[in-house]
């Protein structure tokens, strides 16, 4: 909810609250913030690798479907929702059930110019995009 113009007299209450009492809580538990306004702010999914705390084994959730893109520097990272968020905020902890197991072997040895990704897009053209669910 953070405005994109004019951050320094946000109109919106519940936007305002949230942001003052993030600023507050930051300052009082000594957590380094990424502030409005600060030369360090930006996208999370930008600012965590460009600062190194994207990091292999780190565990990182936020409100945001992109945050999944942290993986691919070997962090296990999962987009969940607002009442989530505010559950990780209060316990540090992130309730997760096992996920379903699915298993393809590919045998045989592929094509000149016949790569992975196209074995994906039919094998979800084939079976469907809830295929991969497990």
């Amino acid at each position: 909810n953070v405005p994109t113009i004019d951050i320094f007299n946000i109109k919106d209450e519940i936007a305002n609250k949230q942001i003052t009492t993030l600023q507050k809580n930051a300052k009082d538990f000594g957590v380094h913030i990424f502030d409005m306004g600060s030369d360090e702010q930006g996208i999370v999914h930008m600012v965590g690798p460009e600062t190194g705390l994207t990091q292999p084994g780190k565990t990182i959730v936020c409100g945001d479907s992109h945050t999944a893109t942290h993986g691919a520097f070997g962090a296990i990272a999962f987009g969940i929702g607002t009442s989530e968020v505010e559950h990780v905020f209060a316990t540090q902890t992130l309730w997760q059930t096992k996920p379903k197991n699915l298993k393809i072997e590919i045998n045989g040895k592929l094509p000149t110019g016949v790569y992975a990704k196209d074995i994906i897009l039919y094998l979800i053209n084939q079976y469907g995009v809830d295929f991969g669910t497990g």
